[in-house]
């Protein structure tokens, strides 16, 4: 975001005093966010914690064929691109898990 941002001001000839306040701004912006961020993991994993929510192989293999099957992708694509980077399956799981915990709360709202 930092490096977009700087790009897009050079490419606008936003002079020094302007570009120091534009950075301040963003600075306190990103860190809004990156609060949030942490404070909503935290919640999720405690609720599911609690709640002993645990996400299976089965629920994440299904999970897949739904991705597939909305972008029109072969499975093993999917798979392959998934299990590219331990860190997209992660995610993958935390996304099923988050939304198996807010079904919890919300319940049938």
């Amino acid at each position: 975001l930092y490096r977009e941002d700087e790009k897009r001001r050079k490419m606008a000839g936003v002079g020094p005093e302007e570009d120091e306040e534009k950075k301040r701004q963003l600075d306190e912006f990103l860190g809004k966010m990156a609060l949030r961020s942490i404070k909503r993991f935290f919640l999720i994993a405690h609720i599911a914690e609690a709640e002993g929510v645990e996400v299976t192989d089965e629920e994440v293999d299904a999970e897949i064929e739904a991705i597939a099957a909305d972008s029109g992708r072969p499975i093993e694509e999917i798979t392959q691109a998934l299990r590219k980077g331990s860190e997209n399956l992660s995610n993958l799981r935390n996304r099923l898990r988050e939304r198996k915990v807010f079904e919890i709360v919300l319940g049938d709202a």
